[in-house]
This record gives C-alpha cells, structure tokens and sequence, in this order.
C-alpha cells in the first residue's frame, strides 16, 4: 500500500513544472534563419611545393619501390624502378651512389617503409615520400598514368 501511494506522489511531483511561467512573459521570436546550399565547386588538386622541389631536386633520386606491373601501369616522372621484393635488392643498394638523396615511395608505405633500412645500414641518405596515390593527389608529375 505505502509503496503505490510513494509512486503515485513520485509520480504527480515529476509531472508538474517547477517554475510556472507567468502568463504576462512574452515570447521570444526568433529571426528565421534561411541557409542556402553551398556551391560544389571541383577543386583542382593543389600542388605540394615542398614535394615538387624535392622532387627537381638535381641530388635526389627517385625510387618506386613497387613490382615492375605496377611501375608501368603509372609512376613519377623521372623514377627508378628498384622492387624490394626482388631476390637482388640488397645487392642493388650496396650499389647506389652515397652522395645521392634517395626518395622512396610505393603502393600503400609498407615496403618503401622497409627498405629504408637497407638505406639506412648502408649510410644513405633516405627518405620515404609516400604512396603513389597521395603523391599523385599532392601534384607530383607522373608518367604511363591513363587520367579519365
């Protein structure tokens, strides 16, 4: 009995307001605010500077550390082929000139990421620039790239 009548007072307290509001307040009337649809305007990509100068850089060679189907179908221009998964690529940096800047970029970062560290135990200076498609976004100049 004690616990239907603590409901039913529970019950009554929460359906009424606490502050009543007098009867003379006016009601705030708000302008309308009309929003207009944003113009869809396709931007050309932008150009990354820093990227561009790195790669006109006349030290720096440019490495596509992908497999060579992936090279010919698309890659910077002025890149090097040098596919890491190949069985000689260990030897083919051993190599590679030390007073060169090399640049490294492939599919998705995972093997150009890799072979730094072949760069690396051979005291070359490296640098992993990306993957092909945010190079390609970013504006730098590819070759063998059909562009619908």
């Amino acid at each position: 009995m004690w616990k239907a009548l603590s409901l039913f007072v529970f019950l009554v307290s929460c359906s009424q307001p606490l502050v009543k509001q007098s009867s003379t307040a006016k009601k705030r009337k708000y302008p309308k605010i009309t929003r207009s649809k944003p113009e869809v305007v396709a931007e050309e990509p932008k150009t990354d500077l820093k990227l561009l100068k790195k790669l006109q850089d006349k030290n720096a060679v440019i490495l596509d550390m992908r497999d060579v189907n992936a090279f010919v179908n698309g890659h910077l221009k002025g890149a090097q082929h040098m596919d890491f998964l190949k069985a000689d690529f260990e030897g083919r940096v051993t190599k590679l000139d030390r007073n060169k800047r090399y640049l490294l970029y492939c599919s998705t970062g995972g093997l150009s990421g890799k072979a730094i560290h072949y760069f690396v135990a051979q005291k070359l200076r490296v640098e992993n620039i990306g993957t092909f498609d945010e190079l390609m976004t970013r504006g730098a100049p590819v070759e063998g790239v059909e562009i619908d």
